[in-house]
């Protein structure tokens, strides 16, 4: 075998190595912004705040005039949150490859259960702002219905929406 092909195909190995490695040092970073974005304290409590409501008075069922306005600013957070990380696991190539099936399936309930209680809020914003506001947020719910984990919950939980 000719020697400039053997060098050539250890450099063509080499560089995919590196860039597999440099894939996988992007997929941690994705998920580590998206852990810091998602668990930061602000956002848990607006999330906690729309669980809370929703079990004590059902408010994705009330229409927008009747909820206070600290349950919409809980709802914009909330959307904001998981809108901006379904935008770095949707529009991230790489990083979304290697973590985007993983990430969606770990959380697929709070997706499902955060969009289905602050739907009123969502189509309110949408009716009077922008019609496609969250619509990546639209999209990471799409791929939440369609987990394994997702079709389980609805089957034991009537309630939970897949």
């Amino acid at each position: 075998m000719d020697p400039a092909t053997v060098i050539a195909s250890i450099a063509l190995v080499i560089g995919f190595l590196a860039l597999w490695v440099v894939g996988k040092q992007l997929a941690l970073q994705t998920v580590g912004t998206i852990f810091t974005l998602v668990q930061n304290q602000s956002v848990r409590d607006a999330r906690r705040q729309l669980f809370k409501q929703e079990e004590n008075c059902s408010i994705s069922e009330l229409p927008i005039c009747e909820w206070h306005d600290e349950w919409k600013l809980n709802a914009d957070i909330a959307c904001q949150a998981f809108n901006t990380a379904a935008v770095l696991l949707r529009h991230n190539s790489i990083a979304s490859f290697l973590t985007r099936n993983r990430y969606i399936r770990d959380t697929q309930r709070i997706i499902i259960k955060i969009h289905q209680i602050a739907l009123p809020q969502i189509e309110y914003r949408r009716n009077i702002h922008q019609s496609d506001l969250w619509h990546d947020f639209d999209w990471l719910l799409d791929k939440a219905n369609k987990t394994p984990e997702a079709k389980k919950n609805a089957e034991k939980d009537p309630g939970f929406r897949a």
